[in-house]
């Protein structure tokens, strides 16, 4: 192996730094989330709800990152045999990713419905007001962890078979727009419920997109 130069440098550095901008959208788009966020429980719910919500961001962040691992561990094997164009393997490998990180999701939802007063226990000192409103928050916004799996498994396996528009706009979809505006808009009808169903109802609604996508990206393969 040597390093050469690449055939139309600044349109190869141009493919690889979009090729990467999908994945990182997620990351940016958590960091500018969790500050709406922050402000609109903060408006809505007081401080005992924020206090709720620090335990929920921090458990959501640790299950983005474990989602993002199927993801990113998914990536050379699909990129490989997309480049040798063993789609039957890709298909396959897919299938198995899709079901880890739907299984995963099961899992951290019935952790945070069964358990919501024993989470808040770990992260905080909680008070008697924090461990009465607790379950309501976390039972509601730990449903969101059902397709956030797959949307973001979705958002490295689009990259590896070269979508990386559909991956960007999948991740913008749910990390900023739908997100975004749901957090502003439902609080006006449900008031604080609205806050941890707006990102519910965000990744519900970014799943059904992401599993057309996928089905019409299978076709075309």
């Amino acid at each position: 192996m040597k390093i050469v130069k690449p055939f139309k440098p600044l349109r190869a550095s141009r493919n690889v730094l979009f090729a990467g901008f999908s994945a990182s959208v997620i990351d940016i788009a958590f960091i500018v989330l969790t500050v709406i966020l922050n402000k609109q429980v903060l408006r809505y719910g007081g401080e005992a709800a924020l206090a709720v919500f620090g335990v929920v961001i921090t458990c959501s962040s640790l299950f983005q990152h474990l989602f993002s691992g199927v993801g990113q561990a998914i990536q050379p094997i699909v990129s490989i045999n997309f480049g040798a164009g063993l789609r039957d393997r890709i298909h396959e490998i897919d299938k198995l990713s899709v079901l880890t990180a739907l299984l995963m999701g099961v899992a951290f939802a019935l952790v945070g419905i069964l358990f919501p007063v024993q989470i808040t226990k770990l992260f905080v000192d909680a008070t008697r007001t924090i461990l009465e409103i607790a379950p309501g928050i976390i039972g509601v916004y730990f449903l969101s962890f059902l397709p956030m799996g797959i949307n973001i498994q979705a958002t490295y396996y689009l990259q590896s078979v070269l979508k990386s528009k559909m991956a960007t706009v999948l991740a913008l979809l749910r990390g900023l727009i739908f997100s975004g505006i749901l957090v502003y808009v439902l609080p006006l009808i449900w008031k604080i419920n609205g806050v941890w169903w707006a990102m519910v109802i965000t990744e519900f609604l970014v799943v059904v997109i992401t599993l057309v996508s996928l089905r019409n990206v299978d076709k075309q393969a």
